[in-house]
């Protein structure tokens, strides 16, 4: 873990960074991080930051040019610009969510991140965050996890089958 950073939250606005690394102990091997994260409100732009309510929660694929999808035939290495992604050993991402005044839920993103070493699941992690109010969230520090969900295991197989 290179880096765990859990912000301040000010006017609903909640966030976490996170840079973990990953080496093979073979020079040669190839690696990669894919990454799923479910949340009950879609990825916030500047246009929307405000304005999006908490739904329904989904997983979705998370990374460059996959962000938000449910097709798991799009999966990707997360850092990847690549048609299949540029495999990276380093995982970085700090996702922002709002919560919107007058809110009734709270607003979560939940995150799972594995490392696929030579075309296997290597290791998998956990971790996210809860805003619950205007100044308050709920931070999840990344644990390694025993086991993924379905949608998770099914993004990791499908981006195996493409090399």
């Amino acid at each position: 873990m290179n880096n765990w950073k859990e912000y301040d939250v000010e006017d609903g606005l909640g966030s976490v960074s996170i840079e973990m690394e990953f080496r093979p102990t073979d020079d040669s091997a190839e690696s990669g991080w894919i990454q799923t994260f479910s949340s009950n409100v879609p990825d916030v732009t500047s246009n929307t930051l405000f304005t999006t309510l908490p739904g329904e929660t989904e997983e979705r694929l998370d990374g460059f040019g996959v962000q938000q999808s449910t097709d798991t035939n799009k999966a990707r290495y997360f850092n990847g610009y690549s048609e299949f992604g540029d495999a990276s050993n380093t995982l970085k991402d700090q996702p922002v969510r709002a919560l919107v005044k007058g809110a009734k839920t709270s607003v979560n993103f939940d995150a799972q991140s594995s490392i696929i070493v030579n075309g296997k699941k290597s290791v998998s992690v956990g971790w996210g965050f809860t805003v619950n109010s205007a100044n308050s969230q709920t931070v999840r520090p990344p644990k390694i996890l025993k086991s993924t969900t379905s949608f998770h295991n099914n993004a990791v197989n499908k981006l195996i089958e493409k090399k």
